[in-house]
């Protein structure tokens, strides 16, 4: 495959093509402790309510990322819907953040010149751990009280 169809082809699996699904739209895994921080985050930020989340646990959810073709188990589960599709992995993340404008648009800006390579490397490698970093339970290990 020539380099252009290559990357013709990745720029469609990034957009996830039409969906029909509504601009501003955040799929993401509500079992995942890292994932509701960053959902926590990105919800104190919207000041002006641009940003809609949706767990992929939901019947809504399930529907979306079926739509968005996302596996809802997957390590890049996060799906931002903008103008041109279904955005994942770092896209959605710059996405998200320069729909939220002001300093964190400019932020976005920046982050669109690390190459797309790069910002998916290290999104895949943090999704795929993701899980093993949440906290433990609350009176186990050496916290407890004895």
């Amino acid at each position: 495959m020539d380099p252009l169809a290559r990357r013709k082809q990745g720029e469609d699996e990034a957009s996830g093509g039409r969906t029909g699904l509504e601009e501003g739209l955040v799929l993401f895994d509500a079992e995942c402790p890292m994932c509701r921080a960053c959902v926590g985050f990105f919800g104190r930020r919207d000041r002006r309510e641009r940003l809609r989340f949706v767990p992929l646990e939901t019947a809504e959810g399930r529907e979306a990322s079926a739509r968005a073709a996302v596996d809802p188990r997957g390590p890049g589960s996060l799906v931002f819907v903008d103008a041109a599709g279904c955005l994942k992995e770092s896209a959605a993340v710059l996405g998200m953040l320069s729909r939220l404008g002001g300093v964190w648009g400019a932020m976005a800006w920046a982050g669109k010149g690390v190459p797309r390579s790069v910002a998916d490397r290290a999104y895949r490698w943090v999704a795929a751990r993701r899980r093993r970093w949440q906290s433990p339970p609350s009176g186990s290990g050496k916290n407890r009280k004895r």
